[in-house]
């Protein structure tokens, strides 16, 4: 028998969260519905564990860390909607084979993506520009947003590029959003559409799944298209030159 057990909080710290009885939650993986885990969640007083029993160790826990932290926050999500609060769980620490460290979740995949500054050059007029734009802050949020929350990428990354076309083309018809956002950014449709048109189930609350790596080419879209899109405020907002720029088409992240 192998145990893998998951820390966190529920924040904020200004609400103590305790939750009494939870009965145990078998889950299998998709990939592998031979591996079954029985997971145990407990909140005492804003603590939560979930400590996961399995046969055999998974090796990769990125799985087994989405639905420790789904099920946490499913239970945490009745006491915010009962009460009106705005809790949210946190899981930042793990025990594995006796020994505890600290988790740190990530997504490699999108590490080097950020070109159009770093934080030791340009970091302060890209700052500015964020600060200055408030649909902009709220725009590049739902992004993040996306790294922090399971399950949200497929909608988060459909909003982030909904948000960038009205941002670049406000007032306009959806068109000519689409087209201007297009020309300006050197982007092919299809690039875009294969975000769009991969959340559409999950923005009209079909919650079917999006396998891993498609769910991580959508991120991968979205952090390029953004990272573009600052590049473009930063440049004075005129249409990136294709020479630095080149055309992002179908089959490239």
């Amino acid at each position: 028998m192998t145990t893998i057990v998951f820390f966190g909080r529920v924040l904020p710290d200004t609400h103590s969260v305790t939750v009494a009885r939870i009965p145990p939650v078998q889950w299998a993986l998709r990939s592998d519905p031979a591996f079954l885990a029985t997971l145990q969640i407990a909140v005492d007083e804003s603590a939560v564990t979930v400590a996961c029993d399995m046969q055999t160790d998974p090796g990769d826990i990125s799985a087994l860390y989405v639905h420790a932290i789904d099920l946490a926050r499913a239970v945490v999500n009745l006491i915010a909607f009962n009460r009106g609060w705005p809790l949210v769980v946190v899981l930042d620490a793990i025990e594995r084979d006796g020994r505890r460290s600290q988790l740190l979740p990530q997504n490699p995949s999108l590490e080097g993506l950020c070109t159009a500054f770093e934080l030791t050059r340009d970091f302060e007029a890209t700052r500015n520009i964020v600060l200055e734009d408030p649909i902009l802050a709220i725009t590049l949020d739902d992004l993040i947003r996306t790294i922090s929350t399971p399950h949200y990428a497929p909608i988060g990354c459909a909003r982030v590029l909904d948000g960038l076309r009205h941002l670049i083309a406000p007032g306009r018809s959806d068109g000519e959003q689409w087209k201007e956002l297009r020309n300006a950014l050197n982007l092919d449709e299809a690039y875009l559409k294969f975000v769009t048109n991969a959340s559409k189930d999950h923005r009209h609350g079909k919650r079917t799944r999006i396998e891993g790596d498609v769910t991580q080419e959508i991120s991968i879209r979205t952090w390029t298209v953004m990272n573009r899109y600052l590049e473009y405020r930063k440049r004075g907002s005129g249409a990136l030159p294709i020479d630095d720029f080149p055309q992002m088409k179908e089959g490239h992240a």
